[in-house]
């Protein structure tokens, strides 16, 4: 994201390079659950790791030849401490929120981990507030556009990837789908990603990030009520449009809510915001899918569990919605 905004100084061309990028990744979203499925199917679930080892080989190359090395305005010191209580306080929180679903959010585990998490959050605002150089200024907060924005993307994580970790519990357990099956059955939850991402990003260059996020975030709350009609002999055609209505949702307000988060912050700072930004989406997910793990494991029939899980993702769209409409500016 950082090496886009250095190459567009332009903001409505820099819109549609982030709108390409996105479409590229919903292309790669939606391709994901079958290749995902085919090789688990076929070669073990291991076999999904080393898909990363060939992509990852062609991006280094890709990058040595064609990715300029380009330098922001602002160049400061290395926060070395704002790193590390950084990644100890988000670690403390993935494992609270993972054991959670096992041991239960009273255990002495859980509620220890969560405590350590909240200390070293704390200490990490205090190296950041002090901090000349810090890796996350807390200023940008001081911008309502950069702090709503970051809560949408936590908000469309916690209720597109809570749902990603739910449906394929759903059609191999409740539906006695087979591997195979159910990634290709989940599939049409982003087979539009891709093209919803691309004309986001040109959309926003027109219409502005805050229409966008509306679209997308309505869209989506619609697709998650709708989805309550899921059951244990529901037919599966009739699941397509609520699937669709998630994946257009979601993929329509990412590259809109990305685009606010760096235009929200001062010149040669694009790096920093989308660090913040992909920061809270992946935070996102992981309480999605320790929310809706919990609310699973707590229910006595799964469909109920996931029914409530549909409504805490479409509530929450709902409340994004409300957000952007009063925060993000145009």
């Amino acid at each position: 994201m950082a090496l886009i905004n250095s190459s567009y100084e332009n903001k409505l061309d820099r819109a549609r390079a982030i709108g390409v990028w996105g479409g590229i990744g919903g292309f790669a979203a939606a391709a994901g659950p079958a290749i995902g499925a085919f090789l688990t199917a076929w070669f073990g679930w291991r076999a999904v790791f080393f898909v990363n080892i060939p992509i990852g080989m062609i991006g280094v190359v890709l990058t040595i030849n064609h990715v300029k090395n380009s330098r922001s305005g602002h160049i400061g010191n290395f926060d070395f401490l704002g790193q590390c209580t950084g990644i100890i306080s988000i670690a403390s929180l993935a494992f609270s929120l993972i054991e959670a679903g096992r041991l239960g959010w009273l255990s002495a585990t859980v509620m220890s981990g969560l405590g350590f998490f909240l200390l070293t959050l704390i200490v990490f605002i205090l190296i950041e507030h002090r901090n000349a150089s810090p890796m996350l200024p807390l200023i940008f907060f001081k911008s309502k556009t950069f702090s709503t924005s970051i809560a949408v993307g936590m908000i469309i994580n916690i209720g597109v990837y809570g749902i990603f970790f739910l449906l394929p519990l759903y059609f191999q357990h409740v539906r006695s789908y087979s591997v195979f099956m159910t990634g290709l059955a989940i599939t049409p939850l982003s087979a539009l990603a891709g093209i919803c991402s691309y004309f986001s990003g040109r959309l926003v260059g027109i219409i502005g990030s805050r229409i966008m996020i509306l679209i997308g975030l309505s869209i989506g709350s619609i697709g998650f009520f709708m989805l309550l009609m899921a059951g244990e002999h529901t037919p599966y055609i009739l699941l397509l449009v609520p699937f669709a209505l998630i994946g257009v949702g979601g993929s329509l307000t990412m590259p809109a809510a990305t685009i606010a988060t760096i235009n929200s912050v001062p010149e040669g700072r694009a790096g920093i915001a989308s660090g913040a930004f992909n920061t809270s989406r992946q935070i996102g997910s992981l309480v999605g899918v320790a929310i809706f793990g919990t609310l699973i494991n707590q229910s006595i029939h799964f469909i109920d569990g996931m029914h409530s899980s549909l409504v805490i993702a479409g509530v929450l769209f709902i409340v994004g919605c409300v957000a952007a409409l009063l925060w993000v500016e145009l």
